[in-house]
């Protein structure tokens, strides 16, 4: 250790000489998850499978706080991640609202077809 600058270690990571925080192994892990969490919600989005992503968003949600919190993405040897997060996060806004216009287009059919069906029924 460097008697000038001595190295410091804090709760929420570790600080390099330069006084930069280093990411630690168990903060690039919360990283890893929210990943592959987010790449599983836009696979079960393209699916259609929206309860499975609302089940991952809890744990995601909670990713996401932790992440925040530790301020790992302000990092500037992170800003690629960060921009993959922002890219997957679009793409997902994207898909769910694709799934929002069918969902609104089919609704809009079925109110169709009982109306026709209540006018037929009517004149029986």
């Amino acid at each position: 250790m460097d008697a000038e600058i001595p190295e410091l270690v804090r709760d929420d990571g570790r600080m390099g000489k330069d006084n930069a925080k280093v990411v630690s192994d168990g903060e690039r892990g919360l990283l890893e998850e929210l990943e592959n969490l987010l790449e599983k919600q836009m696979e079960l989005a393209r699916q259609g499978d929206i309860g499975g992503v609302e089940r991952l968003s809890t744990r995601a949600d909670f990713l996401v706080r932790e992440i925040v919190r530790a301020g790992i993405l302000q990092l500037p040897e992170l800003e690629c991640r960060r921009g993959r997060f922002e890219r997957l996060y679009g793409d997902m806004r994207l898909v769910l609202a694709s799934h929002r216009a069918e969902t609104a287009e089919s609704l809009k059919r079925v109110r169709q077809v009982k109306k026709v069906l209540d006018v037929y029924r009517k004149s029986i």
